[in-house]
């Protein structure tokens, strides 16, 4: 959803542009970038919000239609199963799970908070019985939104990562070439980068003291001193 906002405002900001320039231009969007958007859009500038909104985020806490989304599979592994993939369930989640006597989706939002989280607690068990992989498989075969939960380690080789260009090799002073998460949104005029290794401790000490007025011999006297 986020994806087709950007993909509308950057088409309509093109053709405005160029009919005040004459010049057409690229545009390039994601559905990463798509997700931050959306995240940004439900959390903006809530405490001036209508109702609509109000209840939009009540969705998002518990025992709201959108919560749980994030269970623990078998082996302590995990999994995030989102209930708007935008396509029609072949088979509900609970069918999916071979869980006995699950309610309807509906009939369970009419549930009271407590019933609600009583058979969520059910629900829980179900899914630590499962193989997190093959458990994403299934949800993806029956169009559901799921995902593996991975460690950090893993997310370099993850296909939407490298897809939005997110990885970049930097060089460390003591470590020497590391592997780090890049910058996720990409401008054409204003391009974001990694203009270095995490700092060693004093590293730009008389940089920023020198844009805070003071000179040479002055940063040379404060180290002398001990003060940086």
């Amino acid at each position: 959803m986020g994806a087709f906002f950007l993909v509308s405002i950057g088409v309509t900001t093109a053709l405005i542009a160029r009919e005040n320039t004459g010049e057409g231009q690229h545009v390039e969007t994601s559905l990463f970038q798509g997700a931050l958007l959306y995240t940004t859009q439900i959390w903006q500038h809530l405490e001036k919000s209508t109702a609509q909104t109000h209840e939009l985020m009540g969705k998002t806490y518990p025992p709201g239609v959108h919560q749980p989304m994030i269970f623990e599979c078998a082996n302590n592994q995990w999994i995030h199963v989102s209930v708007m993939s935008g396509l029609p369930p072949l088979k509900s989640m609970d069918e999916i799970l071979k869980l006995e006597d699950a309610p309807d989706s509906m009939t369970f939002l009419t549930l009271p908070p407590e019933e609600r989280e009583k058979f969520t607690a059910q629900r829980r068990e179900k899914f630590k019985v499962w193989n997190r992989d093959e458990l994403v498989a299934q949800f993806l075969a029956n169009n559901h939104a799921a995902e593996a939960i991975i460690p950090m380690e893993e997310a370099f080789a993850h296909p939407q990562v490298i897809a939005n260009d997110m990885v970049a090799t930097v060089v460390d002073p003591d470590l020497g070439p590391t592997t780090q998460m890049g910058v996720p949104i990409h401008m054409l005029g204003t391009p974001g980068a990694i203009r270095g290794p995490q700092p060693r401790a004093g590293e730009h000490n008389a940089e920023i003291l020198g844009e805070l007025g003071y000179s040479t011999s002055d940063v040379d006297r404060l180290a002398a001193a001990g003060v940086v």
